[in-house]
């Protein structure tokens, strides 16, 4: 028991010792992983863009209005209002809606990689909530949407991101390939890893011979 434990534990100090001598590699894997996932995030994917407008009820009733602005029959009137191509479940992951703290003031963004949709959106859902619920809540427009905002990618994100990313591979990968490389292969090592004696050999090619035939190894 206690050679075993010897063995495991200067496998691992192997192994820890292979690790770091591909360390350049990981280190130049790592970097180049985090490089190839902020171009592609900055120059690949599509711009994100975002429309933002803010209401006031007259009344002390703006979370009500939230819920209200938010049924399935609103976003279908603002989807026919803007004209768009959406699903009033596409239309209901687009769009965030917030009340400001402390105010009656309720916060509308609609995000879109389309600025001009974003915008057409947002102006449409201030036309039908105003006609639903104007006189109800006695809605005002405090901010009009004007042009839609592009979305800031976050480079240093999506890079860190990659990094971990190709970090993780790096070593997965170079482990898999260690364990491989430490596999018994000769009687020696089946001494020295197992403390057992080997009486005898039989070489691989026989082996397989045998087992296209159809017959038994022993």
């Amino acid at each position: 028991m206690e050679r075993i434990k010897t063995d495991t534990k200067d496998t691992f100090s192997e192994y820890l010792i292979y690790l770091r001598n591909k360390i350049k590699t990981i280190i130049l894997l790592t970097v180049l992983a985090g490089l190839l996932v902020g171009f592609v995030n900055r120059y690949i994917i599509s711009d994100y863009y975002y429309a933002v407008t803010k209401l006031q009820t007259g009344m002390q009733a703006a979370d009500d209005l939230i819920r209200l602005m938010q049924n399935r029959n609103i976003l279908e009137k603002v989807i026919l209002e803007a004209d768009a191509d959406l699903t009033a479940a596409e239309l209901r992951e687009t769009m965030y809606l917030s009340l400001v703290e402390n105010t009656r003031v309720i916060e509308l963004t609609v995000y879109d990689y389309d600025p001009d949709r974003a915008v057409t959106l947002i102006n449409a859902y201030i036309k039908v909530v105003k006609r639903e619920f104007g006189d109800i809540f006695e809605i005002k427009v405090l901010e009009e949407a004007g042009r839609a905002q592009v979305f800031p990618k976050e480079d240093a994100v999506g890079f860190v991101r990659g990094a971990l990313l190709g970090g993780v591979i790096t070593v997965l990968v170079l482990t898999i390939r260690y364990i491989k490389g430490t596999r018994i292969k000769t009687a020696q090592q089946v001494e020295e890893y197992l403390s057992l004696a080997v009486l005898a050999v039989v070489p691989i090619t026989e082996v397989k011979a045998k087992l296209r035939k159809g017959g038994s190894v022993t």
